[in-house]
């Protein structure tokens, strides 16, 4: 009789096996698919994502224009803004809560019939201090030194 159990075993061992394979590649594959809904759940993108668009764009999706009149900021959801430098009465910085996802430093360039408010990190943003220094006697660099990650406002310059 011990030689009947014996041929039953041998038989069923290459079966077993073919289970243990077939049950280890399902385990596989189960873990993949897994690993591969919490990459596509952390790291998926939306079309309407503001993260998608602040990223595309070096510097994100706004641009300063300055010619010798005036300054320009074309924002991505909103009218562009312009104001003469002539008609600039005040200058405020503008600091919010919201980085790094959106811009969280704003320069406001206030006039009696409008303004123009440009991000820190706006393309060509740089040249703007150009033509602070030009325009602008008096202005205060030290509030921007100051500046936190606060909502806050601070007056840069006045006339």
């Amino acid at each position: 009789m011990p030689n009947k159990k014996i041929k039953r075993t041998q038989k069923a061992a290459p079966l077993i096996k073919t289970f243990d394979l077939k049950l280890s590649i399902m385990k596989i594959i189960v873990l993949i698919v897994l690993f591969s809904i919490i990459i596509l759940f952390l790291f998926g993108s939306k079309k309407d994502n503001k993260k998608e668009i602040w990223e595309t764009t070096p510097g994100g999706p706004y641009t300063l224009i300055l010619s010798e009149d005036e300054m320009v900021c074309e924002h991505p959801t909103r009218s562009k803004e312009s104001i003469r430098w002539d008609k600039i009465d005040e200058i405020r910085l503008i600091t919010t809560d919201e980085g790094p996802l959106l811009p969280d430093m704003w320069y406001v360039f206030i006039g009696e019939s409008g303004g123009c408010s440009v991000p820190s990190e706006a393309k060509d943003f740089d040249l703007l201090w150009d033509e602070i220094k030009k325009r602008f006697d008096g202005f205060n660099y030290n509030a921007i030194i100051e500046a936190g990650t606060d909502n806050d406002q601070k007056v840069l310059w006045k006339k």
